[in-house]
């Protein structure tokens, strides 16, 4: 008797080793072909569930009518509209590692989405069936229509450097006129504010046969920022060292063996990859490490740069990479840091070469990493379509792979980060940080310390002149939002943010550094991110949650290890020192939580993929009703319950000062303030994401 319903044909193979005769009878015979891939579970390989992966039908035609084309909306960067233009790249300009995203067919991103869906269900039989990089390709486009678009880039004149091994990006080189004659945009150089950029002022086109397959392209060479801000000079310095950080955020008992874990718990096994634009001094490491009582761990240090990057040295950037790499190893002193840097070229900036690397398994990254921890900010805005899907769809793999991607909400509070004024005031209106937008990251704001302001920081403080090895901090401290700015309404005292802005103060000159955050306007709000205090909307809001950031308006700010100009080495005797080695942002909070994360992958016996999902859920036990919410509030300081998972934070907020008359910016006066002021609600917020975090309590519920 015959059967009813649709045919199914499963066939059992490893992508990277698969039968051509199967492959093809399935295409023919059914028009998909299932596989099951060998998959990272439980610290072996072992089989997995199969799953159909549709066929990817070829797109591109065999003509390419380069005279009728469809513009690649949004891949101009928004920022060029406000530049100044001083002209012409002169066509015969070399111009290196352009960028191009491609497009995944929409039958295999269904399955993608699914696919991820399922590995993050602990009752899923694919639950932590993580794939492994050269499997990507399984879910990229026809590789018939790859190579018609290698094959027209080449023949006008064009290099193609390399294709990703997932098939989602390409990177070409050439010309400025080449570049100009392919995508109907010539790059030019330009300003702003102060700054020279190279930029396309129109929107890039592509012929139409070729829009199927091409979501954008990265066509300028401005790059993100690091949201790190070094520590101002501040009377009766609380610095953080280490063993601070452990008793705030109660890592203590995770690290010592008396947590749910049972055991010591450090990250041992597990590799983080810390993404930056300079290498570090390895002597600082071991500094840090041994005075501040680290160096009995068996974590480690190692410095890569991905293939296909330059190695970018010593550089301004040091001091971040310094700062990242030292404290991602106080969250999992007992892993391997493994800080991977590469040099701006051409149109792709390090960090997006860095993460490339480590997610497509480069040369000296092989095996990728557990953690990724990214401290880099650039408005959404100015990054361009083309930028943020190639950085999108490089998360997206990171997921598959059971990588968890911890990045930095930015350090211009409610403004567009990334290119910004000399003064400080935003001029290009309300954003959020396009590298911490995506869904798969999972973006970490900044807190700074209410003590000083509330006048009983002699309580939570054993001392207040010198750094202490073995920590200074008696207990967990009140939380507020990060705010180093003249619209911080811990600033302001009894004045309006404007009149505080608009006051001839020192602190009035700080119109800047405070926790990003706020409404994207690229990615969409993910199922997962519901929370009290969430409000109603289509879009994806950052941050998720937030650590410690300070920058020092309070005395407060992270204490690191930086050789200083004519070899002076590191010194934590006095305040002055403390400053000289100080520092803060969330680019400094990402890296620290980032350890964390390597230390419960370790105690949850592999990599853990997407965090927000769950810690959203988590979230939305413990403030299920306000008096939970009112247990739970960071400005109870050593009085909130022992069992918040998280402490909501509610003083303060991330407004920031703007140009009078500019985008988004509310006062008639000179400067203007950009950005909710009033008290946070109880819940979510903007500036904060769900809170800051009780480690221990975090993980034993994970």
């Amino acid at each position: 008797m015959a059967r009813s319903g649709p045919k199914v044909l499963r066939v059992a193979i490893n992508v990277s080793l698969r039968e051509p005769r199967l492959m093809n009878y399935a295409r023919a015979r059914f028009g998909f072909w299932a596989a099951g891939f060998c998959v990272w579970a439980g610290g072996a390989w072992a089989a997995a569930v199969p799953f159909v992966v549709p066929i990817a039908v070829p797109v591109v035609g065999s003509v390419i009518d380069a005279t009728d084309r469809v513009v690649l909306a949004g891949s101009r960067p928004g920022w060029a509209l406000n530049a100044t233009d001083i002209g012409l790249v002169p066509p015969q300009t070399v111009i290196a590692h352009v960028i191009m995203a491609l497009r995944r067919p929409p039958p295999r991103q269904v399955v993608v989405d699914q696919f991820m869906a399922d590995l993050h269900t602990p009752q899923n039989a694919r639950y932590h069936a993580w794939l492994r990089a050269p499997q990507m390709a399984a879910f990229g486009p026809a590789v018939q229509d790859i190579a018609a678009l290698k094959k027209w880039l080449v023949a006008a004149g064009l290099t193609v450097n390399s294709v990703s091994p997932s098939g989602m990006r390409m990177d070409i080189s050439g010309t400025a006129g080449r570049l100009a004659a392919v995508f109907a945009a010539m790059p030019h150089d330009v300003t702003l504010y102060g700054k020279a950029y190279v930029a396309t002022l129109t929107q890039p086109a592509l012929p139409r046969a070729l829009a199927g397959i091409v979501a954008g392209v990265v066509l300028t060479n401005a790059v993100p920022q690091a949201a790190f801000v070094p520590a101002m000079q501040a009377t009766g310095a609380l610095a953080v060292a280490p063993a601070d950080f452990a008793t705030i955020y109660n890592l203590t008992p995770v690290l010592a063996g008396t947590s749910g874990f049972g055991v010591p718990v450090a990250g041992f096994g597990r590799t983080v990859a810390v993404l930056e634009t300079a290498d570090m001094r390895a002597p600082d490491w071991q500094a840090f490490r041994q005075y501040f009582g680290l160096a009995g761990y068996r974590g480690s240090l190692a410095q890569v740069h991905p293939s296909g990057c330059a190695d970018p040295g010593l550089g301004s950037g040091t001091r971040v990479a310094a700062f990242d790499a030292e404290w991602a190893g106080v969250g999992a002193p007992d892993a391997t840091i493994k800080l991977a840097s590469c040099a701006d070229s051409g149109f792709r900036p390090g960090v997006l070469a860095a993460l490339q690397g480590v997610v497509e398994g480069a040369a000296g990254v092989t095996g990728g990493a557990d953690v990724i921890a990214i401290g880099a900010s650039a408005c959404e805005a100015n990054l361009g379509a083309g930028f943020l899907a190639a950085w999108h769809g490089l998360l997206e793999e990171a997921a598959l792979q059971g990588m968890s991607v911890v990045v930095a909400s930015g350090k211009a509070g409610a403004a567009c980060d990334g290119i910004v004024a000399v003064d400080g005031q935003a001029r290009l209106g309300a954003g959020v940080n396009g590298l911490a937008a995506s869904p798969y990251a999972l973006a970490v704001g900044g807190t700074d310390f209410g003590d000083v302001a509330a006048g009983n920081a002699g309580i939570y403080w054993h001392g207040r002149a010198a750094a202490r090895a073995h920590g200074a901090v008696v207990s967990y401290l009140p939380e507020v939002v990060w705010n180093d700015g003249c619209a911080s309404p811990n600033l302001a005292g009894g004045n309006t943010a404007q009149a505080a802005c608009n006051a001839a103060s020192p602190r009035a000159e700080a119109q800047g550094d405070a926790s990003g955050g706020g409404a994207s306007g690229f990615f969409a709000r993910p199922g997962w991110q519901v929370a009290p205090g969430l409000s109603s909307g289509a879009a994806r809001v950052v941050p998720d949650v937030a650590l410690f950031a300070g920058g020092g308006v309070w005395g407060h700010f992270y204490l690191g290890c930086v050789t200083q100009a004519g070899g002076v080495p590191c010194a934590w005797g006095s305040p002055a020192q403390m400053v000289a080695q100080g520092g803060g942002g969330t680019a400094v909070a990402a890296a620290a939580f980032a350890g964390t994360v390597a230390s419960l992958g370790q105690g949850k016996n592999g990599r853990l993929g997407l965090l927000a999902p769950r810690l959203y859920a988590m979230a939305g036990l413990a403030y299920a009703n306000r008096a939970g919410l009112a247990q739970c509030a960071a400005n109870r300081g050593r009085a909130v319950a022992p069992g918040c998972a998280f402490r909501n934070v509610t003083a303060g907020g991330n407004a920031v000062a703007c140009a009078g008359g500019s985008a988004d910016c509310v006062g008639p006066d000179p400067i203007g303030v950009l950005g909710g002021v009033t008290a946070l609600a109880p819940g979510y917020n903007a500036a904060t994401g769900l809170g800051s975090v009780n480690l221990a309590v975090m993980m034993a519920g994970f």
